[in-house]
């Protein structure tokens, strides 16, 4: 992700596209594209049913994460590939929020 500007990244949540998914990532960041990438936070995100068969459909996410505050303008996520594939991103959700 490129930001228009250096500005504070103070929480980060990213919504998996497929439900029932757990994926451990690292979360990298770097101040120019020609920066070394540093790692600022690894943590496990998730999207989990949490409804019952039959029920109406009902999701939980992992809670965003807290990372120090860094005013980096490249941002990317690292999953670990280990654990399977996370689905298709849709192209409205590659944006930073």
């Amino acid at each position: 992700y490129e930001s228009p500007a250096p500005l504070p990244v103070d929480r980060i949540q990213l919504i998996l596209p497929q439900v029932n998914t757990i994926a451990p990532a690292r979360i990298e960041s770097r101040r120019s594209e020609s920066d070394p990438w540093l790692t600022r936070q690894s943590a496990t995100f998730y999207r989990l049913a949490s409804n019952a068969p039959g029920a109406t459909d009902a999701n939980s996410a992992a809670l965003p994460i807290q990372p120090a505050s860094v005013s980096d303008r490249f941002w990317q996520v690292r999953f670990d590939r280990r654990a399977g594939d996370f689905g298709e991103w849709p192209s409205d959700r590659r944006h930073c929020r």
